[in-house]
């Protein structure tokens, strides 16, 4: 299959933060962070957009903030499954693809 689009990897990273300092990224009574989620261009290795939001927000809220280029492909890990999220990437006609979970065999 060729790919006429760009190729794009969405990354959500929780960066922990010291409350002495940065008492607004209160996410516990004694733990602060926040989380920087990277869309990044595959084929240039250099982010394409980021959003920093507070640490508490789940990971799927972000992908409300991108913009889906028509004939892009779109990878997500598993804590992307929003099917009215996934399905507006549809509607923009790009294609999305989400990393399974590991399963561990006996």
């Amino acid at each position: 299959m060729a790919v006429n689009g760009n190729v794009y990897a969405f990354d959500p990273s929780a960066i922990d933060l010291c409350l002495s300092v940065f008492w607004w990224t209160e996410l516990r009574k004694h733990k602060g962070g926040i989380k920087q989620h990277t869309l990044y261009d595959v084929k240039t290795s250099a982010p394409g957009f980021m959003l920093i939001t507070p640490a508490n927000i789940h990971d799927v809220n972000a992908m409300g903030w991108l913009h889906y280029e028509s004939g892009s492909i779109y990878i997500f890990d598993r804590g992307h499954v929003d099917f009215s999220r996934l399905y507006r990437i549809d509607q923009s006609e790009a294609w999305f693809v989400i990393r399974m979970a590991a399963t561990h065999g006996k």
